[in-house]
């Protein structure tokens, strides 16, 4: 799986997990999306999200985005680098939500 498709994976999971509890109507309405749409990223059908409609979709229930770089280390002989991505949610007093 590529670093896009585990960022998109990521960001689904955490938007789901934001909006677990409501109706797909509630849901979809405080998105500004259709149910269907909704239904599809529940059932984890990515094909019709970017990662920057997912952002869109995020940021539309009040979260802020973080983006955070830094180096990896660089094993002798490697061909190339193995980039990973990491999605943290946070609580409203910043407490991490993924660490509990």
């Amino acid at each position: 799986m590529g670093i896009e498709q585990d960022l998109k994976t990521q960001l689904a999971r955490e938007l789901c997990a934001i909006v677990d509890g409501w109706s797909q109507i509630e849901a979809a309405a405080l998105l500004y999306t259709h149910q269907s749409e909704l239904s599809r990223l529940r059932r984890g059908d990515l094909r019709r999200f970017s990662v920057k409609r997912l952002l869109r979709l995020t940021s539309a229930l009040w979260y802020d985005v973080e983006v955070h770089l830094k180096p990896m280390p660089r094993p002798f002989g490697s061909p190339s680098p193995k980039s990973t991505a990491t999605v943290v949610r946070y609580d409203r007093y910043g407490r991490s939500l993924t660490e509990r």
